[in-house]
């Protein structure tokens, strides 16, 4: 029998009929997908074997791959800060912050307008007025202070190190296949499947 010629539109609507059915068939985001079901299957294997990549077969014929996706394993030693007060001194002293000089009265109810300099010094001695020097200890700081420590190794005041150990882990799966050797191995088989792919994923009613 002579297959008949389709037109673009009758070629457009086949096309997206398929694609309807199919985008279901290998959603990643629906747990209820036929991919979804084979993706568990596969992980499960990863987690009993071991193993990251399957060949994907028809009538014994490999069409493509099924591989687990996992993610680097972490070695490395991160820094971290335990106190705080010490950090911002150490900070200060090493020129990783910058340091504001404050100054607080000790006088309830008092405002000093003009404070000459010597008056200053002396209610300065005697803790009427208090010196205060503020760090400011930002997130471009704590930045440097890592990469001060990353390049010399030196553990600054108020940090300390800890081990960073992560293992690999599954990340998803990929799935690639090879539509002309789907053809071939299929053979003349290959209009039926695809109908009743059709079929069995369609909204008939």
């Amino acid at each position: 029998m002579e297959s008949k010629q389709l037109t673009d539109r009758e070629r457009l609507t086949l096309a997206q009929a398929a694609q309807n059915v199919i985008g279901k068939i290998v959603s990643t985001k629906d747990p209820d997908s036929l991919r979804s079901k084979v993706d568990d299957e596969m992980l499960a294997l990863y987690e009993d074997t071991g193993a990251k990549s399957f060949d994907l077969k028809l009538c014994n014929m490999k069409v493509g791959t099924y591989s687990v996706r996992v993610s680097k394993p972490i070695h490395r030693i991160d820094l971290v800060v335990n106190d705080r007060e010490k950090l911002s001194r150490w900070c200060a002293d090493n020129g990783l912050a910058e340091t504001e000089t404050t100054y607080e009265i000790d006088l309830d109810g008092v405002t000093l307008d003009v404070v000459q300099e010597t008056a200053f010094n002396m209610l300065l001695d005697t803790g009427i007025i208090r010196k205060r020097e503020v760090v400011h200890m930002t997130d471009i700081v704590l930045h440097d202070v890592k990469q001060y420590f990353a390049n010399t190794g030196e553990v600054p005041d108020g940090c300390k190190t800890v081990a960073v150990d992560e293992q690999e882990r599954p990340l998803g799966t990929t799935l690639k296949v090879d539509p002309l050797l789907v053809a071939k191995a299929m053979g003349e088989d290959l209009p039926g499947a695809v109908v009743g792919l059709l079929a069995e994923g369609g909204d008939a009613r």
